[in-house]
């Protein structure tokens, strides 16, 4: 089975971007940003919860929530 090696043109942008990635004081920071953004959402949804006053059967009522928080994301 041959290996086909493709590669890909980057923009002047996206090598800066990887030549900073690149760099492993940048990459630890980005990692740990990201976690601590991961491990946050829950505690943050239900404090949200809290104070929009959602009851713990309201399905509606999350669903709708989820849809917004999804559409800002998208933003």
């Amino acid at each position: 089975m041959a290996h086909v090696i493709v590669q890909v043109k980057l923009s002047r942008g996206e090598r800066q971007v990887k030549k900073l990635l690149m760099k492993p004081s940048i990459a630890i920071s980005v990692a740990i940003l990201c976690s601590v953004l991961w491990g946050s959402a829950f505690p943050v949804l239900k404090v949200s919860y809290d104070e929009l006053q959602m009851s713990a059967d309201d399905v509606v009522a999350k669903m709708v929530f989820a849809g917004l928080r999804f559409l800002l994301a998208g933003c």
